[in-house]
C-alpha cells in the first residue's frame, strides 16, 4: 500500500475524540491503512480483497478482508479471509454492574452477537467464500470487534484504582473463556490509530491489542494550578517515553515477520504436528526451553522411561480422548534437536535487532 495522506492520523484521531457525533462509517475508511493488523497473527504476503456491508442471510457484516498469508509452511499461496464487526469510537466497552464487577455494554453485546452470526453465515456460504478467494470455509476466520477508545473503556463512576482493577478482571475473564478460545480480538479505535502511526508516521505508542490498553489505562483527575504544572511535566515525560516505546513496538513487528519466515521452514509430523499452532507463537517458543515443555501445553507427554525396543511412548491426555502413540527414539531425538535449533535461531533474530527477549515478550 502506498503512503497515506500526511494528515490521515490527525483526521482519524479527530473522529475518535469527537464528542459531537458517532461516525463509525467514516472511521471505517481508515482501515485500508491497517490491512496487516486486520490479519492478526498471520503475516500478510499479498492483499487481495476488502468489502464493507457484505450481505449474508443474517444481515450485513461490517468489514471482510482477504489476502495471501506468508506463514503457512505447506500451502505457500494460502488465502485467509477475516470478518470484523465495528462500533463507533464514542461507544463504551464496559459499564458498571454493581460495586464489584463490570458488564459489557449494550453496544459490545450487540457487536459480539452480530459478529458470530455474520461469521457463521459467511463461512457456510460457498458463493461468498469463493468471492473472497478463500478456497475453503476453514479459511474464513473470526477477526474481532473494533469499538470505543482509551477514554471510553468504562461507563459509570468508580474510584480510580477500583475502576482499573474491575476493568482488568472484566477483560481477562472474557478473554479466557470467550475471546482467546475462539481467536476473537477486542480492539479500540486507538489501537488502529497507533498501528497506522507506527507503520507510516512512527509517532505514537504501538499497542497490538486491548490488553495493552488496560495495562496503560489512566484516569484524568482535576488539578490545582501547582498540580497542573506537574501534570504538564508528566505529560512531557510521557510523550518522550511513548516515542521510545514506539520504536520498540515497530522493532517487535519487524521481528515477528523475520520469525514467521523462519517458522515456515519447520514442520513436525503427527502427533507432534499438534504443535503447529504453538510453533507460530514466538512467545511460547521463547518461554519453553525444551520440546517437552511445549508438548505439555497441548496435553502431550513424552514418557522416555516407557520404552519398547527402539520406540518411546507419547501420551495424548486431552480430556475425553486419551490416546497413546509410539515413535522411534531416533525420531524424537531429531525433533528435540530441531526444536532446540529453531529456538536458538529465534533468539538470535531478536538479539540481532538489539532487543532482549524480555523486552520482546513485554511488547508483544
Amino acid at each position: 500500500m502506498s503512503e497515506p495522506p500526511p494528515d490521515v492520523c490527525e483526521k482519524l484521531k479527530a473522529l475518535i475524540n469527537s464528542t459531537e457525533k458517532q461516525d463509525e462509517l467514516e472511521c471505517r475508511k481508515y482501515l485500508k491503512y491497517a490491512e496487516d493488523y486486520l490479519f492478526k497473527e498471520d503475516t500478510l504476503k499479498q492483499f487481495l480483497y476488502a468489502e464493507c456491508e457484505v450481505p449474508t442471510n443474517m444481515g450485513k457484516t461490517d468489514y471482510v478482508i482477504s489476502g495471501i498469508i506468508g506463514n503457512n509452511p505447506v500451502n505457500i499461496d494460502c488465502v485467509k479471509a477475516y470478518v470484523w464487526e465495528l462500533k463507533a469510537p464514542q461507544c463504551y466497552v464496559f459499564r458498571k454492574d454493581g460495586q464489584n464487577r463490570l458488564c459489557p455494554t449494550k453496544e459490545l453485546f450487540e457487536a459480539e452477537n452480530q459478529l458470530l452470526n455474520y461469521y457463521h453465515a459467511l463461512k457456510h456460504d460457498l458463493t461468498l467464500v469463493h468471492r473472497f478467494k478463500a478456497g475453503h470455509p476453514r479459511n474464513v476466520c473470526l477477526g474481532g470487534i473494533i469499538i470505543g477508545s482509551h477514554e471510553r473503556l468504562v461507563r459509570g463512576k468508580l474510584e480510580k484504582e477500583k475502576k482499573k482493577a474491575l476493568l482488568n478482571d472484566a477483560y481477562e475473564i472474557r478473554k479466557a473463556y470467550f475471546y482467546k478460545p475462539h481467536g476473537l480480538w477486542l480492539v479500540t479505535w486507538d489501537e488502529i490509530l497507533d498501528f497506522i502511526s507506527n507503520k507510516y508516521v512512527n509517532l505514537t505508542k504501538n499497542s497490538l491489542d486491548l490488553e495493552h490498553t488496560f495495562k496503560d489505562y489512566k484516569l484524568k483527575e482535576e488539578t490545582t494550578s501547582v498540580e497542573e504544572s506537574l501534570t504538564a511535566l508528566s505529560n512531557k515525560i510521557d510523550s518522550l517515553s511513548k516515542q521510545i516505546v514506539s520504536v520498540v513496538g515497530a522493532e517487535t513487528k519487524k521481528i515477528h515477520v523475520d520469525i514467521y519466515k523462519k517458522l515456515s521452514e519447520y514442520a513436525f509430523e503427527e502427533p507432534l504436528e499438534t504443535l503447529k499452532d504453538y510453533l507460530r507463537k514466538p512467545s511460547d517458543i521463547i518461554q519453553n526451553e525444551k520440546l517437552e515443555d511445549l508438548l505439555i501445553k497441548v496435553n502431550l507427554k513424552i514418557e522416555p522411561e516407557i520404552e519398547r525396543k527402539d520406540t518411546i511412548r507419547i501420551v495424548d491426555s486431552k480430556p475425553g480422548h486419551r490416546r497413546i502413540f509410539w515413535r522411534k527414539k531416533d525420531e524424537i531425538d531429531e525433533m528435540r534437536v530441531q526444536y532446540k535449533k529453531l529456538r536458538q535461531e529465534i533468539l538470535k533474530i531478536i538479539k540481532a535487532r538489539g532487543i532482549s527477549s524480555e523486552e520482546f515478550l513485554k511488547n508483544l
